[in-house]
């Protein structure tokens, strides 16, 4: 009985520093950078191109940039999305 309750107590540790450190590396992979001096930039589109400014980059989902569009409207633009023109 100690055996298998010890067995049981290792595959529990175990288990629960895989989950921490699953957690630490998604948190790790999200993070967010806020520009000081916001970005100018532009919005690939199919149509005409437009103006934007980046306000941070995250590392999520590849890397995206949060953006504020000319009609004050927000949001997260892949990196193929952008081009940065320079500092605001």
């Amino acid at each position: 009985m100690a055996v298998v309750t010890a067995a049981d107590m290792l595959a529990r540790a175990i288990a629960s520093s895989g989950v921490a450190r699953a957690t630490a590396a998604s948190a790790a992979r999200d993070e967010v950078v806020n520009f000081h001096t916001p970005l100018l930039a532009t919005e690939v589109q199919d149509g005409p191109d437009t103006d934007v400014v980046a306000l941070a980059f995250g590392s999520a989902g590849g890397g995206r940039f949060l953006v504020k569009r000319g009609d004050d409207t927000i949001a997260w633009l892949r990196i193929a999305q952008i081009v940065i023109r320079g500092a605001s």
